[in-house]
């Protein structure tokens, strides 16, 4: 902490001294915040336990959409679960209020409000837990962003970046920091040793992203599909090309982004227009993929949040382009979830009654999709197992707030792999 700063008592000694591994460099030492404004309160923030340089890593817990003045029952669990790694997806904290009731229309809180809040939910003694004995790494979305379903269009999004990193402790100085003040806070970390390494990729979805489309634009409704929307910013674009082609090869990568990279909810729930992801930004996705497949990065896994429920959503290998299933683990909230914050969409006429342990089975006449969906307060679980029986196992699960497993999915990582002789470009002709 700066000289005369007092760091609150509950993470007292839990700031991420040590070494830190990734791909943007190494830094060693304590984390020191980023100048204030004057008479601001300042954060202080930590990342945990950080683990060694090359020191392996197997449990990577993850969560959004937590609202740092409601309760928080989830960090029992978490803690409990002992993860090696906790990544935030964004809506790490509420920093902006609806203008009018009942509307979609937003303001944001302020500066001194952001402070306020990142300071609250450091101070939350179960998120302290947490911090003392996993890493923690993330990124944003867009109501700890500033404003809901802001892109790079946001005014304050330089200031968002800045006490962002704080809130997780990065340190001043850093490469990442230096992105933040530019184009984002993406960045990549790698775990383990060559063979059994995993590579955790945070996209940023809104410092670069374009003015979410209109609805009728993906659909084509208007006669075309807009194509020219953009996620990510050409800067981004560039450096997770260099990640995956350039950097330490891993047989596991999770590629985290606050909002869902698959279809997931939008397959079902088109009439919410409102709803984001990589779905609106269809040319954004399709780049994605093909990036995935000409970097012949394989073993992905996909985090995403911001959706208040949770789902394992997947595209079968005959569906993708690169020759292996695709796989989006969807956590949202911790905090709130569509149980107790929306009206449940038509899926039954009661809920009680169609979903007593919280999970709802979708299917939609005369398409070929189901999927199970957790409405209640929830986070998500990525453990990798090298030693398993028949190779190496990725086991994917969705936790209630006893820390149960209520949607879960295991593959082996062999299987997240093109067979032998696949043609990427073939499959995209």
């Amino acid at each position: 902490a700066a000289a005369g700063v007092a760091r609150p008592a509950s993470i007292a000694g839990s700031a991420g001294a040590g070494n830190a591994s990734r791909t943007g460099g190494s830094y060693v030492g304590a984390p020191l915040p980023a100048p204030d404004a004057e008479g601001m309160p300042e954060v202080v923030g930590s990342r945990g336990a950080v683990r060694a340089p090359g020191a392996p890593a197997a449990r990577f817990a993850f969560g959004s959409c937590s609202k740092h003045d409601h309760e928080q029952p989830m960090w029992g669990a978490v803690a409990a679960s002992q993860p090696d790694v906790w990544i935030w997806l964004g809506d790490n904290v509420y920093v902006d209020e609806k203008a009018l009731p009942g509307t979609q229309s937003f303001r944001w809180k302020g500066e001194r409000a952001m402070r306020e809040a990142y300071n609250a939910q450091l101070a939350e003694p179960g998120y302290a837990r947490v911090l003392r004995r996993a890493e923690v790494i993330g990124t944003y979305d867009d109501h700890d962003y500033g404003l809901n379903n802001a892109g790079k269009e946001w005014e304050h999004k330089r200031l968002a970046a800045r006490l962002t990193l704080d809130f997780l402790g990065e340190p001043r100085g850093s490469d990442r920091r230096a992105r933040g003040a530019r184009s984002g806070i993406y960045e990549s970390y790698v775990y383990g040793e060559p063979g059994r390494r995993t590579r955790v990729v945070l996209l940023d979805t809104r410092f670069e992203r374009d003015p979410l489309p209109p609805l009728s634009d993906v659909l084509g409704a208007n006669g075309r599909i807009r194509t020219h929307a953009d996620m990510l910013g050409e800067e981004q674009w560039r450096w997770l090309e260099r990640t995956l082609a350039e950097g330490p090869r891993a047989e596991l990568t999770i590629l985290a982004s606050s909002v869902p990279i698959l279809p997931a909810l939008s397959t079902f729930a088109l009439g919410w227009a409102e709803i984001e992801g990589f779905h609106r930004f269809p040319a954004s996705r399709q780049r994605l993929l093909r990036l995935l497949s000409s970097t012949n990065t394989t073993g992905v896994v996909m985090l995403g949040g911001d959706y208040h429920l949770a789902l394992i959503d997947e595209w079968d290998a005959r569906c993708t382009p690169l020759g292996y299933p695709l796989i989006d683990l969807v956590s949202s909230g911790l905090t709130h979830a569509a149980d107790d914050t929306v009206p449940f969409w038509g899926a039954a006429p009661s809920y009680d009654l169609a979903a007593p342990n919280g999970v709802v089975h979708f299917g939609l006449a005369g398409v070929p999709f189901e999927r199970d969906v957790f409405l209640e307060k929830n986070w998500g679980m990525v453990e990798v197992d090298w030693d398993a029986p028949g190779g190496a196992r990725v086991h994917l699960s969705v936790r209630d707030v006893r820390g149960a497993a209520v949607l879960q999915r295991s593959v082996r990582l062999a299987e997240l792999a093109p067979p032998a002789g696949f043609d990427a470009r073939a499959s995209w002709d």
